[in-house]
């Protein structure tokens, strides 16, 4: 029957979209993530496997949860860090503040 033969063919550059997925995980997550979800995707209507578009997914997910939480924590703290400069202006080095409620010293 035609078709049948074409169950485990991959489909030309799922591979490559697996790989480069994968890659872009570690180094741009969100954008890995997307391009390893494109490439599960390819892979499943192909019927092949799909373990480095798998991989890919997994890294780009906690890549991006650990930029996103790293967004925010770097966010609460520029408002302590705007208050540290505003209180330090014409203080000396390693003079005695307090900011938010914390004795800290002029940078």
């Amino acid at each position: 029957m035609p078709g049948e033969g074409g169950v485990g063919q991959r489909s030309p550059g799922s591979r490559a979209l697996s790989i480069t997925g994968l890659v872009l995980a570690f180094l741009i997550s969100p954008v890995g993530l997307i391009l390893s979800i494109i490439a599960m995707v390819k892979a499943r209507r192909s019927g092949t496997g799909n373990g480095l578009a798998l991989a890919g997914i997994i890294v780009g997910l906690l890549g991006t949860v650990i930029l996103v939480v790293g967004a925010f924590v770097v966010m609460s703290l520029v408002p302590n860090f705007v208050e540290l400069t505003e209180q330090c202006q014409g203080l000396a080095s390693g003079a005695p503040v307090e900011v938010d409620g914390a004795k800290v010293q002029c940078p």
